[in-house]
Formats: structure tokens, sequence, C-alpha cells
């Protein structure tokens, strides 16, 4: 499949699956299983039909819907809807489409291929189903129900409001109502929210230059919390701002000139900007698979060209988010409110936020800011570990757990005995008691456990697990298999140059040299 399979529809001898981060349908044969071919349709597709002769997909992101012909496996028609379109049906001969952008129903006509009718709900529409005498549809509340208020949070220490220097995460989240890039994620809960898209940009654009080159467009008429507009030329400004302060981008043109003299970092050979035709232009030294995702992070955010290149840590710069920071003492405590000058420009990446006013308090410990949750003084904090299967039970309604992409591990030197055998890092592989490790972590809701360094929410995740006993095709780990045989491998020869001490370095000079033993991919708990 490709990234993010999300849906699927069955229609005729086939299976049709929708990936969303890809923007492909991909048909499978139903007797064998075989991959007969990708099917390239619009941005985002995140819900797919079949009926009425064609396979009908909804792309979230562009507000279409494809219509693929099963006969040439190809799309004969793109049909413009509402914004965000999450769901799709066939019933009395039309095919109808929930939009939650709006919270309508479109009903298009087929042998026209137009928009017939639009249905405004009460609520937000999240799914559709097909019935015999008519349409269902699940709702969700409306957005607007939720606006209002204030959210207290207690939080760890935050490192700093300044987007060129915050490493920390809980400083990221305030990062990310503030300030945007050219790119970000999806606002959403769960695996979804690690699809990428576009924010200040238009769209995605695909390197050119044999991968080396990005051409953006922004969008139009977005200001920045003072009331400035944004201009293309105030991105490279920024990046030489955070160049000064993190040099973390030396793989654009001129970069690594700037990691020499970083007091006159110049990247103009690097980006190129137009204020008139909104565009960005980034050339890279080299293709970089991972680009994208590096201008996703606080550091690409675009500030106003005129901002001072020292980091700031109690006036905070102007962004372009739906709150702006109003006051910050000393890392303390925060208060955000909203930005008078915001307007949704992709409901994907920035939408609206919901409370007034946010008021963020680092002071107390982790057990006493979970407490005052529990007391009805704060709204939010991070759950420690240990208290996690209490609260499951005592406040369910309270606890959340949401994915995160990492993998706790461990690591063996190959290169000196006993872990130089492959037998033996086999045999730790086989007998950790993973299950144990998620306990001590929290429990299921915490972490789960797993046989492989990449997450399941991480594009390029395959199910994988040969230590474990009663291995299966569903890749997942049960139980120590203390019982399994182990391979014949030998040890392999020794080679490379030896410490004084006549053992190899602790420290492998190669990931490539390196074994791993995976422990759990975690989760975090709110």
């Amino acid at each position: 499949m490709g990234g993010s399979p999300v849906a699927l529809a069955v229609f005729g001898d086939a299976v049709w699956v929708a990936s969303e981060s890809s923007g492909v349908v991909t048909r499978i044969a139903g007797n064998s299983g075989d991959v007969i071919t990708p099917i390239t349709v619009g941005s985002a597709p995140a819900a797919i039909t079949a009926g009425e002769g064609a396979v009908w997909v909804a792309n979230r992101q562009d507000a279409t819907v494809s219509r693929i012909d099963p006969a040439t496996n190809s799309v004969t028609a793109a049909l413009s809807v509402g914004p965000r379109p999450v769901a799709v049906a066939v019933a009395g001969g039309s095919v109808w489409v929930a939009e939650s952008g709006r919270g309508t129903l479109s009903r298009i006509d087929i042998d026209d291929g137009r928009v017939e009718d639009t249905l405004t709900l009460t609520a937000s529409p999240a799914a559709l189903a097909a019935a015999s005498d008519g349409l269902w549809t699940t709702a969700l509340a409306p957005l607007n129900s939720h606006r209002g208020g204030t959210l207290r949070i207690k939080s760890s220490q935050l490192d700093s409001i300044d987007p060129s220097v915050a490493w920390a995460r809980e400083s990221w989240r305030v990062m990310s109502l503030v300030y945007d890039g050219l790119v970000g994620y999806r606002r959403v809960g769960g695996e979804a929210g690690a699809t990428l898209v576009a924010n200040l940009a238009t769209h995605i654009p695909a390197p050119t230059d044999g991968g080396r080159t990005y051409t953006f467009q922004l969008r139009p008429g977005i200001r920045y919390s003072n009331g400035d507009p944004v201009r293309a030329e105030d991105f490279r400004a920024s990046l030489e701002r955070t160049f000064k302060n993190v040099p973390f981008y030396e793989g654009i043109v001129g970069g690594r000139a700037c990691l020499k003299e970083l007091a006159e970092c110049d990247l103009s050979n690097g980006i190129e900007t137009s204020d008139e035709l909104r565009t960005v232009t980034i050339h890279l030294t080299a293709p970089d698979p991972d680009f994208l995702f590096k201008l996703a992070l606080p550091f690409a955010s675009f500030v106003p060209i005129a901002s001072p290149d020292t980091p700031q840590a109690e006036e905070p710069l102007p962004g372009t988010g739906p709150y702006r920071i109003e006051t910050a003492d000393g890392g303390t405590s925060l208060r955000l409110v909203r930005n008078s000058y915001f307007r949704v420009w992709t409901s994907d990446a920035r939408p609206d936020g919901f409370p007034d006013e946010i008021l963020i308090q680092t002071d107390g410990e982790a057990n006493q800011q979970m407490a005052a949750v529990l007391d009805g003084e704060a709204d939010w904090a991070e759950v420690v570990a240990e208290h996690t299967p209490t609260l499951d039970k005592a406040r369910p309604a309270q606890l959340h757990s949401d994915p995160l992409i990492a993998t706790y591990y461990m690591f063996l030197n190959v290169r000196v005995p006993p872990f130089d055998d492959p037998r033996v890092r086999q045999a730790i592989n086989l007998a950790a008691d993973r299950g144990r490790l998620v306990d001590l972590l929290g429990g299921e809701l915490a972490a789960q456990p797993t046989c492989q360094m990449v997450p399941p929410n991480i594009f390029g995740y395959r199910p994988y697990c040969p230590y474990t006993v009663d291995s299966g095709p569903a890749g997942t780990w049960i139980a120590p298999d203390l019982a399994k045989p182990l391979s014949s491998s030998k040890r392999p020869e020794q080679k490379g140059r030896r410490s004084p001490s006549g053992r190899f370095p602790v420290r492998s000079r190669s990931g490539a040299t390196s074994s791993h033993f995976s422990a759990c991919s975690a989760t975090t708990c709110h």
C-alpha cells in the first residue's frame, strides 16, 4: 500500500484502498491479493466507495471527488465539492459527499458530474452509509460549540518562546499555536496527524533538478499578529536568523558557508524569493528525502524580516497562528490570546483555535500538576507513567492517550564479546519480556511492544516480529520464546584496530555495525 491507508471499498473482483499521504488508490485482486496498480487521485484521499459503475474517492485537502473507471484503472473526472470532504456514499442514483469544513452534504449528479444539491446540517458530518430507504450520517458537535473560555495548562519547563531556538517538546506545543511554516502536519488526532500538508504554502511541490529544488507559492492575504503582511522575503530572513541561533539547515546552498560565519549568514544563493509572485524557491546541495519534514519544524517558522537576530526571551515575535503570546514571565508562565489578524486559510494545517485564551504554568512537580487537574484547578497535564493504570480505572473519561512517534530500544555493541556473536543477540531478543517493559512504562495506554525500530505511525512500517512465540502474519509480539533454537551463524571474524585494553571500542563508528533490541513503541498519556 501507499502511505497511511485510511479507507477501502470492495467493487467487482477487487479491493480498492485509499492511501492518504501518498495520494493514491491501490487496486488489489480479490482472489489472489496481488496489487494490480496504484492510481493517482487527489490530495489526501480520505474516503472511498463504489457504485453506479465506478469507484468514488473523497480528497480531503483539495476538496474534490475523483471518479475511477474500473475498466481503465484511471481517473475520469475530478469534481469540486465543499471544504474537507470526509465521507462518500452512493445512494438513490447519486453520489453523496459529507463535508466537515462547513457541515454540509453535497449530492453529485452522476450523469452530468456536478453538485446538484447541498444540504446544511446542524452538526459536522463524519461518516455516511447508504440504506434502501435513504442515507444515514453520523455527526459530531459543530465546531463553534467548543469555542470560548480559558484553557488552563500545567506543563514542564519551557526552554524558549522564540521559534529559532526552542527545542523542548513543551515549547514546540506553544510554537505550533503561534507560528507557521511553509508546511505542517494535519491537525487531527491519531495516526493521521503524522501526515504532512501545505500550510503557508498553497501546496506541497514535487522537487525538481534531481530532487534538489523546491518551489513554493505563498497563500495571499495572510498577516502577522502585528498586522504586517507575510512576504516571501520573510522566509529567507527567518532561516538566516535561525542559522545564527541553531545551524540546522546546512543542506541549503550557502548553508555550510553560514556555519563558518554565522553572524554574516547569507542564503541568497540557496533561497530565491519573489514578493510579486509570492514564490519561495529553495536550492539544496543534494537531494534530501527528509527536507519537507525539516521545514515542518518550528525552526522554519515565518517571522517578520525586521525581527532582531538575538533570541527573544520576554518580547515575543509576531506570528501567523490563531494565538499570540500576550505575556511571558521568565518561562514559568505564558498567556496566549487570540490573534485578531488570524483567519483560517486551511482547515487541515491551521484550523481556528477553540479557547479564547490559554494559560500555561510550569510551576510544581509532575505529581502536583496532575493533582491540579484532578482537583479542578487546571484542565490539562501530563500523566506520570506509574499512575496510568490507576487513572484508567478511577478517571477513564479524563485520561487520553495519543500516539508518539518514538521507540525505546537498547543498543548492543557488536564489536565486543559476547554481542559480536549473532546468536547472543538473537537470544536476547527472544528472551526479552517486552510485555513487562510495557508494564514498567505505564501499561497498554502508555506503550506497546514491538520488534523493530520503526513505530507503527511512521511511513514504511511493516508488521514484523520473529522474536515471539507463535510468530504469525500479524507481526505482533506475544511472549518470550525461550525454546526456539538459535541460528547456526558463526561469530564473525573481528576486524579493525583494537583499543589499548585489547577490546573493541564501546561505541561503534557506524550505525550499520550496531545491533538493536527494540523494547516498546511509546505513546504519551495526557
